[in-house]
This record gives structure tokens, sequence and C-alpha cells, in this order.
């Protein structure tokens, strides 16, 4: 007695399965290059922790930190953040689900200058008095 078992649709699922994960793969790679390469700072904050989980090297380098101290930073705990409105802003966009831009007109200056480091000595040395 055989058993005859048609695996050609298993085997064309399998194919896309492997295309789809090697294109996903080349996004992920083609996101990180810009994340890393951007002249523009850009950190990435845990929503539920507030904690940074990742900062490019412009961002460090506006701040005048180091990686570490980015990485050990919590948005919600920051002095500049809370003062300029980035923090209600930032809650908003949590709250409400919506992406997009946010006017940040007004507070660009004190977020470059010492958001992701506000209270620190090396903050407070670099950035006018808003930042404590």
């Amino acid at each position: 007695m055989a058993i005859h078992r048609d695996l050609t649709a298993e085997k064309a699922a399998e194919a896309v399965l492997r295309e789809s994960e090697s294109q996903l793969a080349e996004a992920n790679q083609l996101n990180r290059m810009i994340f890393e390469t951007s002249p523009t700072g850009l950190g990435v904050y845990d929503a539920t922790s507030g904690r940074c989980v990742a900062a490019n090297d412009s961002l460090v380098r506006v701040v005048g930190g180091t990686q570490k101290q980015m990485l050990g930073q919590n948005y919600r705990l920051l002095a500049s953040w809370q003062k300029s409105g980035l923090l209600e802003m930032a809650e908003e966009a949590l709250e409400d689900g919506a992406s997009g831009p946010r006017d940040l007109i007004s507070t660009r200056r004190s977020i470059a200058m010492c958001g992701w480091r506000a209270g620190s000595p090396a903050c407070r040395s670099i950035t006018s008095p808003t930042c404590s």
C-alpha cells in the first residue's frame, strides 16, 4: 500500500514565505541604514516604559552625550519635554494612535539641545535655562 501526497502547494507556499522574509530583511536593513546615517538626530522610545531603545549618532552629537547615556534616558522624566509640551504631544499621540507630524516649531531648540539629557551637568552647560 502506498500513500501519495501532492506537495506542490506546500512548496509554493514555502517559496513565497522565503521571498517575503527576504524582502522584509532588505526593508529592515534599509530602515536601519537610514536611521543610522541620518543627519537628523533620531531616537526611538518604548511607548510603555518611556525608555530610549535606540539613538543614532546624530542625536548623540546634538545632545553631547554618549550612546550609553542616551539609552538610559526616559522621555517621561525629562524636564525639557515637560516644559516644552513635547511630553504632552507624545502622550496624546500614543493615546489616540495617530501618526504623522506634530507642531514642534516652538520647542525645537530646547529639545535639540537638551531634551534627552535634561538635568545632567553637561546639559546645563550647553543649553539655555529652559533645560533643567
